[in-house]
């Protein structure tokens, strides 16, 4: 039996009379003792999130009452340790009939259009043709097809073995009569993820606004539902300013669906007024990062590549991985200076040589 279900904004375990004592305590071992350096599909806080749907950190059970247990920090795992924990929990997974779900152990990455767009206005044949050699498995567009028909687009992503991570949209895209037309196109192109790009300032710059724009995404996601597909918002700077003491991008989270994505850019999460903890972020709105935009950030080097800049990559990426619910990496490189390509390709390699060494 798999242990999980999410209801009602939570991510608790629900159990019922064939919970038994044993499964409560693997589930209590594996959250309280998170070990680092495995696979995420078998690591501390990934079994939390993925299998018992507990975030990391908050940790909530109900196999039969309500009681509410709370974790303490993560402590440092010693070799002993990490052996005995190791043996103990992978020996009595399957004596108590656990079912892990099958998770892809990679998350595969691709990279957003608009970085590439004169080279593809030029030849989009020929930039999705070097995007797939480079080793990139999907894009995500901005609502342009450049002079190309959908139906075309498509053709030449099968043709490249290409996917496509999203779709960047206008909000009025997804209002009234033009949802049906956006969703339509959306799924020729095999795009599940519809994000909204930006917003006004009016839309934007009160706590009004984005109360309104949350009501506005979850009506949009439950009309999406039909066709499959999943709506979400990208921030730039504006998102990280404070209404009543409180982040606007955390109001937007707190008001809007669980399957609303907030899709995290976090080079423009850290170019905000405030300094911004990409990390917090992640963790204080579990399963909501399901698409991200991995961009660098340096004050000190403007044109710095992925891992060789301010991030604190070995940190954000296996949140992203286990409490975010990450399903695409989405490279971005906006700096102008290096042929885009190429810039791809290099932070490409250095955020491949981070992840291996991460896992």
């Amino acid at each position: 039996m798999l242990l999980g279900e999410r209801a009602s904004g939570k991510q608790r375990l629900i159990g019922g009379p064939l919970v038994s004592t044993g499964a409560v305590l693997v589930a209590l071992f594996a959250c309280w003792n998170p070990i680092y350096r495995l696979p995420r599909y078998l690591r501390g806080d990934g079994l939390c999130y993925h299998v018992f749907r507990i975030p990391y950190g908050d940790m909530r059970l109900k196999p039969v009452s309500d009681a509410i247990l709370s974790t303490a920090a993560p402590h440092p795992v010693t070799r002993r340790h990490f052996i005995k924990s190791t043996g103990i929990t992978l020996a009595a997974i399957p004596m108590l009939g656990l079912r892990f779900p099958q998770f892809d152990p990679r998350i595969p990455i691709a990279t957003q259009m608009w970085v590439v767009r004169n080279e593809a206005q030029r030849d989009l044949p020929g930039v999705l043709a070097s995007l797939a050699e480079l080793g990139y498995e999907g894009v995500e567009f901005a609502d342009d097809y450049f002079g190309h028909t959908v139906e075309e687009v498509r053709a030449l992503l099968d043709a490249n073995t290409l996917k496509v991570a999203g779709n960047h949209v206008y909000l009025e895209s997804l209002l009234g009569d033009r949802l049906a037309h956006t969703a339509e196109q959306n799924a020729t192109l095999g795009a599940r993820n519809l994000i909204v790009r930006s917003l006004t300032h009016e839309q934007s710059g009160s706590k009004e606004g984005i109360l309104r724009f949350a009501a506005q995404l979850n009506e949009i996601a439950e009309k999406l539902e039909p066709y499959g597909m999943r709506v979400g918002f990208h921030n730039h700077t504006e998102s990280f300013v404070r209404f009543d003491g409180e982040l606007a991008w955390n109001i937007l989270a707190d008001n809007t669906r669980d399957d609303v994505i907030l899709q995290l850019d976090t080079g423009n999460a850290m170019h905000a007024p405030e300094s911004v903890n990409v990390a917090a972020l992640v963790r204080r709105n579990p399963g909501r990062t399901v698409t991200t935009h991995i961009k660098p950030f340096s004050r000190a080097d403007a044109g710095a590549y992925i891992g060789e800049d301010e991030l604190d990559w070995k940190t954000i990426l296996p949140l992203m991985e286990t409490v975010g619910g990450t399903e695409w990496y989405i490279v971005e490189y906006e700096v102008e200076g290096p042929p885009p390509l190429e810039a791809l390709r290099d932070n490409l390699a250095l955020f491949k040589k981070l992840l291996a060494g991460l896992w």
